[in-house]
């Protein structure tokens, strides 16, 4: 993810995936996403998968970092793009 702008990730990452992606680096589960999302457990893990696939990791703690570090740089770019997802990250 080194080198992506804030457009960049928006047109990597879509708003669900922010939102996904957020949820994952505050700590939770598949299914505490899933809960807190009104989706089904398996959608999550397919949101989870398209992340890994798009950021070229392994697992989600590599997501997790890789998304916080970039949310650290790019707050403005990354609530715009997840349409103001407010989050505690």
């Amino acid at each position: 993810m080194e080198g992506l702008n804030g457009i960049q990730f928006q047109k990597q990452i879509t708003k669900r995936e922010i939102e996904v992606l957020a949820l994952v680096a505050e700590g939770y589960s598949n299914k505490e996403i899933a809960d807190r999302l009104l989706i089904t457990q398996t959608t999550a893990r397919t949101h989870l998968t398209n992340i890994y696939r798009k950021l070229h990791v392994r697992r989600r703690t590599e997501a997790a970092i890789r998304f916080l570090r970039f949310h650290k740089d790019n707050e403005r770019e990354i609530d715009y793009a997840a349409g103001n997802f407010q989050s505690a990250v």
